[in-house]
């Protein structure tokens, strides 16, 4: 309990900062009266880790670092805020996809970043959203085209699988070509080597693995995609309302204590520094105390001496250039300015901006002459007064939101609004709190009415133009560095510190504290009941722990495999009696405390992969040392699991003696069928061979010249078919031929056959080279033999010279044969339904009804064959 005191504390300096003395002494006297009792009782019991899945690639905020542990901004943003609810946490490594399947599974307890999308409503539930972003896209930096979306339609987009911005980009039809990898570094060195267009990613990402792959060739998009925000949150099981609560109060707290700030400003500050060029920070030239010039014309206040002492403790450049409001806030817009160094944030405001945390909270008063009474309070006491505001200040907006657009007149500064109330120009100013008290004391004003209550209460911050991330960043670590230093204490004692107040009223204080105090006692006597209640819950859970402690192993001695428990120093701290067994042990005590090399593998003493914290499980066969020198083969199964807090090996694993017998007869039979096959393919290539070498010497007989050549081409066909089974006795797989090699052959046994002494043909085979079935490649072998010999007997009659072009071209899905000659092409009015004399109506009937493939003729300066067919008919690429 005392460190949630320490934490109220914390939380009560900063509130004591903004108020009077008797805010303050209510405060600290609540806390005086909580501490005997936050004293006396030891608060919180050790509990169960929470288990979190973690992304091993997704920078800067969920990763592996070097030493193969979780990291980045989102993981440590979850240990600070289980840390502060008094709970550690776990994380499991891997993939995208796996994690987010562990979480539905629920296999872990919840994920450090989840980006809140509609799909995933309905699966997971969410906190509140500590981070908002934009996505990117990323590019080649020789594509100069692409500013947003609209640019990659028709163009390759990657993205992460499972990813929101591939649930983004499906959501609406975008006429993207989407591409998804197993990571976003996997996308970005796809697009560095042009496999892709572009990369859609979360900015911060990209930024953070171009820097890390090295990839100087990519520039990210100026623009970011506004219609894909980002809402990241910690996420849990759907209906696991006490994680979701634990989560919720712990990042609500870590927010308030400023440990959220520091993370952020850590881990982003890094990226796309701006170097060392001058950065501009603009102000307000008359706002007191906050920013304004002195007598000698210099920048001068709170926000000035902030915006110096951070810039000497990042090591900055800047130049501070103070002018009327307005002016300022145009320059921010066009670029002029890199950052305002004092800006009150609002939900309009921060649609046009980036605003760093706040670094100060001010509040805006009514003030009216003296003479006037007490000053309105709300926004419909406003309507019934003139009021002087700011020209572009917050109550600016404020008013002409409200309807008040008739009541107020503007002026160019603060100071100008109340000295033209005091002219009576208008009936009440609307104005900041500690700058109307600032302005009295250097004017020595007595004749003004200040309102007590804030009319508004408002963020002071730091502002950057949208997506300036890079600047915001900077701002933003060095604002935290000063505060943790003292120095941000310093500076705002000396402008905001100090300043007249109410005298106190000891009788409130008094009436104040008794309103206190009575609540107080009965929340001490609650808290004692309680306190008594919980010791004896803990005392019943630890009755029940030692109990299912012993019963543990009754249930690991019931199962019929062996299982161990070994640690990650190696030594073996649980074993059932089947592991026992197996290892030739008389008692589980006989094998605790040895090391797991003892007992596997302890030829590989220094090598021990298992043993690995981002492999979750794992599956191998090993062989098992027994006591008395036998080698048992087993198949192990090893998971990685945590144990009060300590991680372990849950190893299972059984004897496959039997197994491993039963798979060498296998062997042994798979190895005599092959024979018998490779004989079988010896066989009929041998009598096909016979039947062509017989018909080869029966034509050399035949005056018939007609004959002859219905021999021959029978003859190549069933020379053809006797390839296909040589080829594949040759080859090591007994299914399957390459196609190339096969043409090659073949177009050498039809050039043999069909030798045309007085004539020069070429035949060219060129493309990729593929494995075909045995049912594909006959087929195949058919088709180009009668495609070759009606080009060797007549396109080239009239001609010496000729050429035959034979390509092979694996598509993405297809297998195109290009088969071309430079003939004389096909005769004029040539039908090829009626005329058969080619041969022509046999591979279109090979093509289309057996091989199930297209047949398309070009009949012009030669004759071109374009076939094309489906993958089913081949295996992949060699």
């Amino acid at each position: 309990m005392n460190r949630y005191l320490k934490k109220a504390i914390s939380y009560t300096i900063p509130i004591g900062l903004n108020c009077n003395f008797k805010e303050l002494f209510y405060i600290l006297s609540v806390l005086l009266l909580i501490t005997p009792l936050t004293a006396e009782y030891p608060w919180g019991t050790e509990t169960i880790p929470v288990i979190s899945g973690c992304e091993y690639d997704y920078p800067p905020y969920c990763f592996v670092d070097a030493d193969s542990h979780a990291t980045g901004f989102s993981v440590e943003l979850m240990q600070a805020a289980l840390k502060v609810m008094g709970r550690d946490v776990t994380f499991r490594v891997g993939p995208w996809e796996d994690v987010k399947g562990w979480l539905e599974n629920g296999e872990v307890d919840a994920l450090p970043l989840v980006g809140r999308t509609p799909e995933r409503e309905e699966i997971f539930d969410f906190t509140f959203p500590y981070l908002s972003m934009h996505g990117a896209i990323i590019v080649h930096e020789e594509t100069r085209d692409v500013e947003d979306l609209s640019d990659l339609r028709g163009r390759k987009v990657a993205v992460m699988k499972g990813d929101n911005a591939e649930e983004f980009l499906r959501r609406e039809e975008q006429g993207l070509v989407l591409k998804t990898t197993r990571t976003f570094k996997d996308a970005l060195l796809g697009l560095s080597e042009k496999k892709y267009d572009a990369v859609v990613v979360q900015r911060n990402v990209g930024l953070r693995l171009i820097q890390e792959l090295g990839l100087k060739n990519l520039r990210v998009v100026a623009k970011p995609i506004y219609g894909f925000r980002q809402d990241f949150c910690f996420a849990v099981q759907e209906g696991d309302r006490e994680t979701l609560a634990l989560l919720n109060e712990g990042l609500s707290l870590v927010i308030a204590d400023g440990t959220y700030r520091y993370l952020h400003a850590r881990w982003f500050s890094s990226l796309e520094l701006p170097g060392h060029r001058e950065i501009i920070v603009g102000g307000d030239s008359h706002f007191p105390p906050y920013e304004f010039l002195d007598e000698e014309g210099n920048p001068s206040g709170f926000n000035v001496d902030l915006i110096r002492a951070i810039a000497r403790e990042m090591d900055l450049d800047v130049a501070i250039q103070l002018a009327p409001w307005t002016e300022i806030r145009d320059g921010l817009l066009k670029g002029n300015i890199d950052l305002i160094e004092g800006m009150f944030y609002s939900h309009e405001r921060d649609l046009l901006f980036d605003f760093t945390q706040p670094h100060a909270m001010s509040h805006y008063v009514t003030v009216v002459r003296k003479e006037a009474g007490k000053p309105p309070q709300t926004v419909a006491d406003l309507k019934a007064f003139v009021t002087a505001v700011e020209d572009g200040d917050i109550m600016h907006e404020f008013a002409l939101e409200n309807g008040l657009k008739d009541q107020i007149k503007i002026y160019n500064n603060q100071e100008e609004c109340l000295s033209a109330l005091l002219r009576g120009e208008v009936d009440c100013a609307l104005v900041a709190r500690q700058t109307v008290l600032y302005l009295i004391v250097k004017n020595n004003w007595k004749d003004l009415s200040v309102g007590q209550h804030p009319f508004a209460t408002l963020e002071y911050c730091f502002a950057v133009q949208q997506n300036n991330q890079e600047i915001m960043n900077l701002f933003s670590e060095g604002l935290t560095i000063i505060e943790k230093s003292g120095e941000y204490r310093d500076i705002y004692k000396k402008w905001l510190g100090v300043y007249p107040g109410t005298s106190t009223d000891w009788n409130k204080v008094l009436r104040y504290i008794s309103y206190i105090t009575i609540p107080l006692i009965i929340l001490i006597l609650s808290a004692v009941l309680w306190v008594n209640l919980l010791r004896k819950q803990v005392a019943l859970r630890t009755r029940e722990l030692q109990e299912s402690k012993e019963n543990l192993q009754d249930i690991l001695d019931s199962v019929a495999f062996g299982i161990m428990i070994i640690g990650f120093d190696k030594k073996i701290y649980r074993s059932n009696r089947r592991a026992t067994e197996l290892c030739r042990y008389e008692q589980e005590a006989d094998i605790i405390g040895k090391t797991c090399h003892d007992i596997l593998c302890p030829d590989r003493i220094n090598q021990c992969p298992i043993l690995d914290l981002n492999e979750t499980s794992n599956t191998s066969e090993q062989v098992l040392f027994t006591r008395d020198g036998q080698k048992i083969p087993i198949q192990k199964s090893v998971t990685t699991i945590t144990l009060q807090g300590k991680h372990y090996l849950l190893e299972s694993f059984i004897d496959i003696s039997e197994q491993k017998k039963a798979e060498e007869q296998i062997k042994q039979s798979l190895k005599e069928k092959e024979i018998l096959l490779r004989e079988l393919y010896h066989r009929t290539k041998n009598n096909m061979q016979v039947i062509a070498a017989f018909m080869h010497l029966r034509t050399r007989h035949f005056k018939d010249e007609t004959l002859k050549d219905i021999f021959r081409d029978l003859e190549t066909k069933i020379s053809s078919m006797a390839l296909v089974h040589k080829k594949l006795y040759e080859s090591g797989d007994l299914s399957k031929i390459n196609l190339k090699g096969y043409y090659h052959s073949l177009v050498e046994l039809i050039k043999e056959t069909y030798d045309i002494p007085d004539k020069d043909i070429d035949i060219l085979l060129s493309g990729d080279d593929i494995p075909v079935l045995i049912d594909v490649a006959m087929p195949l072998g058919l088709i180009l033999n009668e495609l070759v010999t009606n080009s060797l007997k007549y396109a080239f009659i009239d001609r010496k010279e000729g050429r035959i072009d034979i390509h092979i071209k694996v598509g993405e899905k297809t297998l195109i044969l290009l088969y071309s000659d430079n003939g004389i092409g096909l005769p004029e009015g040539f039908d090829l339904k009626k005329d058969s004399k080619l041969g022509l109506e046999t591979v279109r009937a090979l093509v289309e009804q057996q091989l199930m493939g297209k047949m398309e003729i070009e009949n012009k300066n030669g004759l071109l064959f374009r076939f094309t067919f489906t993958e089913t008919l081949y295996y992949p690429r060699i």
